[in-house]
């Protein structure tokens, strides 16, 4: 059964934050890290449980090319997308 994907609001601003400040740096860098960041969702959709869980039922995989992770939670019928964030970020932010 596939899940449905959800993401939060704190990870719509994290992608949204991401995407305009490589777009400052070069106009095509945002859309490279949104292909890249579809990439991992795809993994995640396809192998939820493959990441450990870091607390709780929250689980942390990284990007392969940008320096950021990806903070998620496997429900039963949902998985949720709580965080992307770079790695020199305080590693508590995800618990938002």
């Amino acid at each position: 059964m596939n899940k449905k994907l959800v993401f939060s609001e704190y990870a719509m601003n994290d992608i949204l934050e991401t995407y305009q400040w490589y777009e400052l740096q070069n106009e095509k860098l945002g859309d490279k890290f949104i292909l890249e960041l579809e990439k991992k969702i795809e993994e995640i959709k396809l192998y939820p449980y493959r990441c450990a869980k870091i607390y709780k039922t929250t689980r942390r995989t990284f990007l392969y090319i940008y320096s950021y992770a990806v903070f998620y939670s496997v429900h039963r019928e949902e998985i949720l997308i709580r965080r992307v964030l770079h790695t020199s970020r305080n590693p508590k932010e995800w618990e938002k």
